[in-house]
């Protein structure tokens, strides 16, 4: 695959696949419809079908189609996406025009818009941006199945994030619960499960079918948000299901259109049938709405459309691949029994919609790279506080805290786990379960966050003489460092070993997910070399609180011992495991670690380009600037970051954490600080 990226025109898309572009049929007018027509002028001679309400709209994209390739030909055809009567007629006359289409883009939408229905009585941004775009592609199926290497593409849009469909209630209530961002959303998952469900049903050498997000481009699909009024509550909604609202950089049309034409020309993409693609290139992670409705069947056609049960029924599959694909869990494990749904009523809904609640500032974190615990939880997580069971987590009778300790040992194959308060207290009972009778040493790397930044405590509380082991190759320990370093004899003048405690990244045992996230192992692979192991909660995956440590029965027996000599024994315990365990699910298996470790990666690529030295090589979400070695002094960094927008903390100078709530744009301001101190 080329080498693409947010910039990348369309033009330049087709020019690099000029020879594979043939019969094409889906633009409608005007945006990035028009701009897809206008970029494939540039290939050969082929046949493109524009389909639209009306002729006039298109004439100016003709017009400009001519001028740039006098060979291509063109064909109208009317539709009207929210009138099935009129989709299945445009259907009856592509299939007059042309008997083979090789590429189909669903792209038209309406967005936001006042409540309305269709002709057929079906919710309008419902109608116009799924079901007729569902319904004419089925009907196209045989001009398309009987090319071999046809493209279905489906637009979507990052607007669908936290959205759902609502299997039941696609009209809302009939527009009495109707919250116009919320359809549009609705929307555009319906496209992402109708992706999946082609893919799953095609060998993708006979149909490739993709989602496309084309980016944030000024047209007048945002007509309807333009009043202050329609913009704020679409705002709201979007921070309330996702904690967050992005201000994506706006694209140009052209650029808008190179997603939709990498998905359309691009043959070395074919494998990856039912993926996602941003930015000119398929996106790390499938959307996450993509796995908060993997369990969704898919199989039943809507009650909403008895026009057309039959296309529905004969495309819709169970479909949905697992977002945490990639992140091996047991073999006998089975996810799907202890994923929890945490839901509210809609009084709720509306309770906490009309609330400026801090749950809503998420995007407060967006600059701070203090540390990757500096995320603000999210709305998802307060949902699933507000509906978690309440029962005492000291005596074991609640269910959240049973459900999120039963998940999280088996993710790792331990036989048992414990949930705790914080990651210091979970490296303490983790330490003084492990300890008998003393004397007794820990063996940890010299760099250790448990004896360096947990105010002594193993030493303190479990009377453990902490031996500091320094790596041979100046990174990690390795056996022959533990041999080295160990008291394994008995004698009456040294002090036994009696546990070696090993931290990943980066010397922080809190962010062993960072480790799996980088592929270095799974969670199961890593969990078969260790006795026990502590996983924090709060950095990286987000939540407001928690740890959780894991080994055997009898070990976390002991545990439960010592979490409250600690003062760790806990009534309601369901408001600390619900939260967690969207962290887990949405967070760390929906590839969002990895996307930070991206940004970091690129983050350091600028600063050394730039003539900057690191300390540490950057292998997942922290980078080690080495501001000495680089020419910058502390008065020549910190103080800059304030003029940037930016939060540092000096606790280890030159250290950057990056975490999942870090925006592009606070990202474009580090590089920026980067250039500054370096020229």
């Amino acid at each position: 695959m080329p080498q693409f990226s947010f910039l990348t025109t369309g033009v330049e898309v087709v020019n690099a696949f000029a020879d594979q572009v043939q019969n094409k049929t889906g633009p409608s007018e005007g945006g990035i419809g028009a701009e897809i027509a206008i970029s494939l002028a540039h290939a050969n001679q082929f046949l493109i079908i524009l389909a639209g309400r009306t002729e006039d709209k298109v004439k100016l994209v003709v017009q400009k189609i001519r001028e740039i390739n006098a060979s291509v030909r063109l064909n109208f055809v009317r539709i009207d996406l929210s009138d099935q009567a009129s989709v299945r007629r445009a259907a009856k006359t592509v299939s007059a025009i042309v008997e083979k289409i090789d590429i189909i883009i669903n792209n038209a939408a309406i967005m936001a818009c006042p409540w309305s229905k269709t002709n057929d009585g079906i919710e309008s941004q419902f109608a116009t941006n799924y079901l007729g775009h569902f319904l004419l592609t089925n009907l196209l199926l045989e001009n398309t199945v009987s090319v071999g290497g046809a493209r279905i593409i489906n637009t979507t849009s990052t607007a669908g994030a936290g959205g759902e469909v609502y299997f039941e209630d696609v009209n809302f209530k009939d527009g009495k619960t109707y919250v116009p961002v919320a359809a549009y959303a609705q929307s555009k998952v319906a496209m992402l499960l109708f992706t999946a469900a082609l893919a799953s049903r095609f060998d993708p050498q006979k149909i490739a079918t993709f989602s496309v997000h084309p980016g944030n481009i000024r047209t007048n699909l945002q007509v309807n948000l333009q009043d202050p009024a329609a913009f704020k509550s679409a705002v709201e909604w979007v921070t309330m299901k996702t904690g967050h609202f992005a201000r994506e950089e706006f694209k140009t049309l052209q650029q808008g259109s190179s997603t939709t034409l990498v998905a359309a020309l691009d043959n070395t993409i074919i494998g990856s049938s039912g993926c996602y693609l941003a930015d000119a290139q398929i996106a790390s992670t499938q959307p996450e709405e993509s796995e908060e409705l993997a369990d969704r069947s898919l199989s039943r056609p809507f009650s909403v459309m008895p026009t057309h049960s039959d296309e529905v029924a004969k495309a819709q599959q169970p479909v949905i691949t697992k977002a945490s694909a990639g992140f091996a869990s047991p073999k006998d494990f089975d996810e799907g029994k202890t994923e929890r749904e945490h839901k509210l009523t809609d009084a709720q809904r509306e309770v906490i919609f009309s609330s400026n609640l801090a749950w809503s500032h998420s995007n407060e974190a967006s600059n701070d790279f203090r540390s990757d615990s500096y995320t603000k939880p999210t709305f998802p997580m307060l949902e699933a506080i507000i509906t978690a069971s309440l029962g005492d987590g000291d005596t074991d009778e609640d269910a959240a805290t049973d459900s999120l300790q039963e998940y999280i040992a088996n993710l790792v194959g331990h036989e048992a786990s414990l949930l705790v308060a914080s990651g210091t207290m979970g490296n303490q009972v983790a330490h003084q379960a492990a300890l008998r009778m003393p004397p007794y040493a820990i063996l940890a790397d010299y760099r250790g966050h448990f004896h360096h930044f947990e105010c002594g405590g193993a030493a303190y509380i479990s009377g453990a003489q902490i031996r500091q082991a320094v790596p041979a190759n100046g990174h990690h320990l390795t056996v022959e460092d533990v041999k080295r370093e160990s008291v394994l004899r008995e004698s009456i003048y040294e002090v036994p070993t009696r546990v070696i405690s090993l931290e990943n990244t980066l010397n922080d045992g809190a962010r062993l997910w960072e480790a799996v996230a980088a592929g270095a192992f799974t969670l199961h692979e890593i969990g078969e070399c260790f006795d026990s192991i502590q996983l924090c909660f709060t950095k990286g995956v987000g939540a407001p609180l928690g740890s959780i440590v894991t080994g055997n029965k009898a070990y976390i027996e002991r545990a439960k011992w010592c979490r409250k000599f600690l003062g760790g024994a806990m009534r309601a315990t369901g408001i600390i495991a619900a939260p967690a365990r969207i962290g887990v699910d949405r967070v760390f298996f929906a590839g969002k670690l990895k996307e930070a470790q991206d940004k970091a990666k690129h983050a350091s690529d600028i600063w050394e380009s730039l003539g900057g030295k690191l300390s540490i090589p950057t292998e997942t979400n922290i980078v080690w600037l080495d501001l000495e070695a680089s020419g910058v002094g502390y008065d020549d960094f910190y103080p800059l970051a304030d003029n940037h927008d930016l939060k540092f903390r000096d606790l280890q100078i030159g250290r950057l954490v990056f975490h999942y709530q870090i925006s592009d744009e606070a990202l474009r301001r580090l590089c920026d600080l980067f250039r500054e101190v370096l020229n």
